[in-house]
């Protein structure tokens, strides 16, 4: 019980903290940075991703409770910029452990944290590696899910998916407008595995995944957008035919 509560005090304090600072508006909420740091203690990983990085926020968690070496990925300049400042009043002694980038680097990240729009040439790169151990995905992100799930079978991966629950009660915090309930992150626990168990394992995981969804929801806006171009060039025909004659 201790532990846990020692655990919690430092992901508030981080949350805190971040809050306080420049361009926190989208920080991962108390919850979020809860549910990650207790899977992360028991992975321990040696190689970690965070895809998204920001201002930095996901990073101490990872120093703290593993021996790391991280890996950030951050392309806007200006949260560049900030994530450097504030490597340099928060964890400045733990540096050596940070890169800092604008790109994924291949690597053998065993733990990966998505808090950023991700393409799908981006996620093949990741599930290349076969050394996951966790993907970690901030807040909603249902089409970042879809797109994950969808391709593990493809590269030898069966997983477990959890969607994260509020912990704002189980601590007596308050979220924003006094809200008891927050977004909570998501996650797939990975596993290299044969076809068969990869095949089902997604079965299992679809549901509560809504990858199903995802998927009717963007043929929807394809469909829209290919009729809507037909429907113009349609349109364009007809003007230029009776231009013509």
């Amino acid at each position: 019980m201790r532990e846990k509560i020692e655990t919690s005090d430092f992901v508030a304090r981080n949350f805190d903290r971040f809050k306080s600072l420049e361009g926190s508006q989208h920080i991962a909420t108390f919850s979020s940075q809860l549910n990650f740091v207790e899977v992360l203690k028991a992975l321990q990983p040696l190689k970690a991703l965070d895809f998204g990085s920001g201002i930095g926020t996901f990073i101490p968690l990872i120093l703290n409770f593993s021996n790391a070496h991280v890996w950030a990925v951050e392309r806007n300049s200006w949260c560049r910029n900030q994530f450097i400042k504030n490597a340099q009043s928060i964890f400045p002694d733990q540096n050596n452990r940070v890169i800092l980038t604008s790109a994924i680097i291949a690597n053998l990240y065993n733990v990966v944290v998505i808090d950023d729009d991700i393409s799908r040439s981006e996620i093949h790169k990741l599930l290349k590696n076969r050394h996951l151990k966790l993907i970690f995905i901030e807040g909603w992100r249902n089409r970042t899910v879809g797109h994950i799930s969808k391709r593990l079978p493809f590269f030898g991966y069966s997983a477990i998916f959890i969607r994260g629950e509020s912990r704002l009660s189980e601590f007596n915090r308050v979220g924003k407008a006094g809200r008891k309930l927050e977004k909570a992150g998501s996650w797939f626990l990975l596993e290299k595995d044969n076809s068969l168990l990869n095949f089902k394992s997604w079965l299992i995981r679809i549901q509560r995944t809504r990858e199903i969804q995802e998927m009717v929801k963007e043929f929807y806006f394809w469909l829209r957008r290919s009729l809507s171009i037909r429907s113009f060039m349609n349109r364009i025909s007809i003007w230029r035919n009776k231009f013509l004659h």
